[in-house]
C-alpha cells in the first residue's frame, strides 16, 4: 500500500495457533504488524498476544507444579499459573541502510499473567560496510520489570509462629527471585559478504548478567560475566 509518493506501508493481522515446542504451545495466538518504507528507512510495530498452554512434562511444567501449590496460601494467591496463562508481546524497530551505513534498533516488551516474569529489552546495532567487509557494534539490555510485583509478603494461613511464616515466605521468595533477569550484551564484529545470502561472520561478546541468571541455564560465572568468541556462516536460502 502506498502511503505517499516516498512511503509505502504494509500491514498483516494473524490469528491461528503456535506449535511444535518443548515448553508451551499458543492458543487464540492473534498478531497485529504494521511497517512503513521509503527505501533506505523501515519502521516496524508488532503486537500479540496469545493463550500459552504449558506442555506436560516439560521444564516450565515442573517450575509451576512446585510453586503454584505455594503461591496459593499467600498474597499471590490469584496469580497462579496453572495449565494456561495469558501472555502479550509488543515491539516497535526501526532500520536505515543506505547501502554503506546500517543501523538498527529495537524496543520489545512481554506482559504475563501470573508470576512469570514481564520483560523488556531493546537493542542498537551499527555498521559500516566498506566492499565485502562490514565491521559493526551492537548493544543490547534486557530485564524483568515486575520483580517487586512478585514477592510473597504474607499467608493467608499462618504457620502458628511468626518465625516458622518468616521462613516459609523466605523459602517461595528464594524459588521466584529465580525468575528475575538483568543482563547487558555488548558484542563487536566483522562480517565478511562471500557472496548473495552467504556471510562469515566473527563476533566477541561481553556479557554481565549482574547477580541474575540472565541467558545461562547452569553454570553461571560467580560474577554474571561471560566473554564469549564464535565464528559463524550464515546463509539464506
Amino acid at each position: 500500500m502506498e502511503v505517499t509518493d516516498d512511503w509505502s506501508a504494509t500491514a498483516q493481522v494473524q490469528y491461528g495457533r503456535a506449535a511444535g515446542g518443548t515448553e508451551t504451545t499458543s492458543d487464540n495466538l492473534i498478531a497485529l504488524n504494521y511497517s512503513m518504507t521509503n527505501g533506505e528507512l523501515t519502521l516496524r510495530a508488532g503486537y500479540s498476544r496469545a493463550d500459552v498452554a504449558i506442555i506436560s512434562g516439560s521444564t516450565t511444567a515442573g517450575t509451576i507444579a512446585a510453586l503454584d501449590p505455594a503461591v496459593a496460601n499467600t498474597n499471590l494467591s490469584g496469580q497462579q499459573a496453572g495449565s494456561s496463562v495469558e501472555g502479550a508481546f509488543a515491539g516497535l524497530a526501526a532500520m536505515y541502510d543506505n547501502g554503506t551505513i546500517l543501523a538498527i534498533a529495537e524496543y520489545t516488551s512481554l506482559t504475563v499473567d501470573s508470576y512469570f516474569a514481564d520483560q523488556d529489552g531493546y537493542y542498537a546495532m551499527g555498521g559500516y560496510r566498506i566492499g565485502h567487509w562490514m565491521p559493526y557494534l551492537t548493544y543490547a539490555f534486557e530485564e524483568t520489570t515486575d520483580d517487586s510485583d512478585r514477592l510473597v509478603t504474607s499467608l493467608i494461613t499462618s504457620t502458628g509462629s511468626s518465625a516458622g511464616d518468616a521462613a516459609t515466605i523466605a523459602g517461595i521468595n528464594a524459588n521466584l527471585v529465580g525468575l528475575n533477569n538483568e543482563q547487558t550484551r555488548t558484542a563487536l564484529g566483522l562480517r565478511y559478504d562471500l557472496k548473495p545470502g552467504v556471510a562469515i561472520k566473527a563476533q566477541y561478546d561481553m556479557v554481565d548478567a549482574g547477580d541474575a541468571a540472565g541467558e545461562f541455564d547452569a553454570g553461571a560465572p560467580s560474577d554474571g560475566k561471560a566473554n564469549i568468541l564464535s565464528i559463524t556462516i550464515d546463509t539464506v536460502f
